[in-house]
Formats: structure tokens, sequence, C-alpha cells
């Protein structure tokens, strides 16, 4: 529990978020009502490209974040011209924009739209949640200024 409490408020933001999109990606995303014939649950969050994209780069970003700040392993100061919190702001930015096309988009099946439905767009808060987190991080280390 002490490695929680020496956790910043960005990697507190970004890990609860991350693990809250992982839990919201299971249910259904994507749904039917069929009439008198109930509903048609149709994907969660992994059945979309754009979503299964996005989850998938979401876990990258928020494993990195937790394993390097335990000490599990070490990053480099940069990446190319980058720096990291640089490349993971940008991760983070990418999964949230691709999880939010595809809620906006959408799926079909059988040539028909599928209704969104509510944890889609926890989904979509979710993902939000750990850019803000990411965003909070790169703030702290944009502040800390260049170790030597």
């Amino acid at each position: 529990m002490e490695k929680l409490n020496e956790l910043s408020l960005g990697e507190k933001v970004a890990g609860g978020s991350g693990i809250l999109l992982l839990i919201f990606s299971f249910f259904t995303w994507f749904k039917k009502d069929v009439g008198g014939f109930g509903t048609y649950n149709g994907h969660n969050g992994w059945g979309g490209f754009l979503s299964l994209l996005g989850i998938l780069i979401t876990i990258v970003v928020v494993a990195v974040v937790l394993l390097a700040r335990f000490g599990v392993i070490t990053l480099p100061d940069k990446m190319g011209n980058f720096t990291i919190s640089q490349v993971l702001l940008a991760a983070a930015g990418l999964a949230f924009i691709l999880i939010l096309l595809q809620v906006l988009v959408g799926q079909k099946v059988g040539g028909q739209s599928l209704d969104r439905s509510f944890w889609a767009y926890l989904g979509v808060l979710a993902s939000a949640g750990v850019t803000a987190g990411v965003f909070l991080m790169f703030q702290a280390d944009t502040k800390a200024g260049p170790t030597a």
C-alpha cells in the first residue's frame, strides 16, 4: 500500500482510468433492439478495430508508466528528438482519439448500425482519464526541467 501512496496524481489518474477502461471494455458497447425478439448484444470494446487498437495502446502506456515508476523497467530520457513524457502523452492521446472515433463511427452488423451503449461512453471517459493523467505527468516533468 505504501507504493501506491508514492504515486503522483498523474500516475494515480492514469493507472486508475486505465484499469476502468480495461473493465469497461468487456461490457457491450454496441447493441441493437430487435423488437419482440429482445436485444442483440453486438460488440464490446474489443469488437471494433479502432477501439481494439486504442485499448491495446492504453494498456501499454499504463503498464510502461507503472512499471517504470515501481523500478521494474528503466526508461531512456529520450526517444529520438522526443522525451519519454512526450511519447507517452502522444500514445495516450492517440488511444483516446481511436476510441472516440470508434464510438462516433459506430458498428454495423448485416448493414444495420448498432446503437451505442452506456459502456461505450464510459470507455471514452476512461480513455480521456488516462490521457489527462499522462498530461499531468508530462506537466510535472516539464516543470522539473532537465536533470543533470
